[in-house]
């Protein structure tokens, strides 16, 4: 049996008569560039996340580095996030001009442990706690941090808190979605995300309407109006296409993550007595929308060749944590700087995750791990 990871071609030839149509109109009114199914979108996905306000944008690395230069950061300015992420997290911190300071994650959730973040913080010197500006938690994996404690220690530090939700779409957190609490937030529509695009598009969700209008500037080119410059912006606008494609999708998200969370059903009760596998934790407080079903093993290697010899797609996220990667190695920060990021690094498998994977398939790559001699 073949088993791809992710299965986009079957998702989008469902949804291709509403699709094409639309996008048909728009390529005849050759309206490519914002209009009503980029405002529409913007106001039907904030009441998605139970927030006032979005701003789209051209991909999600787009929206977080906006919301990161709306907010005022400037060279010397620390942010607090984790290793274990996309670099897409940094890469908006220091591209906004910030500096990035690391904390470790939560072994069970794989978010930014709140323990780790307080403990850091009291091993400052006042005058280093000064730099550090806001922390970006990242709902990884398709599962909210800890958010009331993060923010307990954001209001006692004046930090801002910006979250990354670009894996989080419409998960929940004592019954508030993932947007809806921190300063603002960003997220993805890369194509394989639970809301996914036909290309890059992204968008920023926030509570704050000063917010969100500085966005709309920057994103195109600093104008607020055509020819009136502001300041010097940004090319990074959500075109009509995706838009409407989006708008599409959107309807469907809900249905889509149920289909998520029954097929997690499946892979817990297939595999919750195979032993040498460490399966995903999820708090009873939250929703998991798991954008992607995690897996630790402890011979990584020889689960993976088996999985591809039987047919079965499989992927890693993220196996070199961001503080091991050339492109950080200014910071300095070597092997066992953050513990259980690098433990896990060494274990994770994404295995196949989507609404249209069927019961069949999640059984048969069930069977096939419980093969695996520990």
């Amino acid at each position: 049996m073949e088993i791809p990871f992710l299965n986009l071609a079957k998702q989008n030839k469902k949804l291709a008569d509403d699709i094409l149509p639309i996008w048909k109109e728009i390529l005849e009114s050759a309206r490519f560039i914002g209009g009503e199914h980029v405002t529409s979108f913007e106001s039907e996905f904030a009441v998605a996340c139970g927030a006032n306000h979005c701003a789209t944008v051209g991909s999600g690395t787009d929206a977080l580095r906006l919301i990161l230069i709306s907010l005022g950061l400037k060279p010397g300015d620390e942010v607090i996030t984790v290793p274990n992420t996309f670099i897409g997290t940094t890469e908006a911190i220091t591209q906004a001009g910030g500096s990035i300071r690391f904390v470790d994650i939560d072994p069970l959730t794989y978010n930014l442990s709140p323990a780790k973040l307080a403990e850091t913080l009291a091993t400052l010197s006042p005058e280093a706690k000064k730099k550090i500006k806001g922390i970006v938690p990242v709902h990884l994996y398709g599962q909210m941090a800890d958010m009331d404690e993060i923010l307990s220690i954001a209001r006692e530090h004046n930090f801002w808190v910006v979250e990354d939700a670009s894996q989080a779409h419409l998960a929940e957190y004592k019954k508030r979605k993932a947007g809806s609490i921190g300063t603002a937030a960003a997220f993805s529509f890369y194509p394989g995300k639970n809301l996914g695009a036909g290309g890059e598009a992204g968008a920023v969700v926030s509570n704050n309407k000063d917010l969100v209008r500085s966005i709309q500037i920057l994103r195109d080119h600093g104008q607020e109006k055509k020819h009136l410059h502001q300041t010097e912006g940004y090319n990074s606008r959500c075109d009509a296409l995706q838009a409407a494609l989006l708008r599409i999708k959107l309807k469907q998200l809900v249905t889509w993550n149920k289909g998520r969370q029954k097929n997690a059903g499946i892979y817990f009760q297939s595999l919750k007595n195979v032993k040498g596998i460490f399966l995903p934790t999820v708090r009873e407080d939250r929703t998991h929308v798991f954008h992607l079903f995690i897996i630790q093993v402890s011979h990584r290697d020889k689960t993976i060749e088996l999985l591809k010899e039987r047919g079965i797609q499989c992927g890693l996220h993220y196996p070199i944590p961001l503080h091991l990667q050339k492109a950080y190695s200014r910071l300095n920060l070597g092997p066992k700087s953050f513990p259980v990021t690098e433990k896990i690094a060494k274990r994770i498998i994404s295995l196949p995750m989507y609404p249209e994977l069927e019961k069949e398939q999640i059984e048969y790559i069930c069977d096939t791990l419980s093969e695996m001699v520990v």
